[in-house]
């Protein structure tokens, strides 16, 4: 199955696979559906939609800052030091 991404324009972006000029694998997304397609996402890496213009790019995955167990308690941590720093 082919990579495709649809952006919230609605415009449907096909990963392709290129090579640098050392061999290395170099990925992008393009609206054409011609070339050298990829099936899968490669490990590591992620679709990101750019929130102004809505381009698709494929990035490395960014490291994961708060972990799930501890978002349930992040807005109370957020109210707790907002009301601490008002107080001073």
């Amino acid at each position: 199955m082919l990579v495709t991404y649809k952006n919230r324009r609605g415009k449907t972006y096909y990963l392709h696979e290129g090579r640098t000029k050392t061999g290395k694998p170099k990925y992008h997304f393009s609206l054409k559906n011609n070339g050298e397609l990829v099936d899968e996402i490669p490990d590591g890496y992620e679709i990101y939609e750019h929130p102004g213009t809505g381009g698709v790019f494929l990035r490395k995955k960014l490291p994961q800052l708060i972990l799930n167990i501890e978002a349930p308690h992040k807005n109370l941590w957020v109210k707790y030091y907002s009301l601490k720093n008002i107080s001073k």
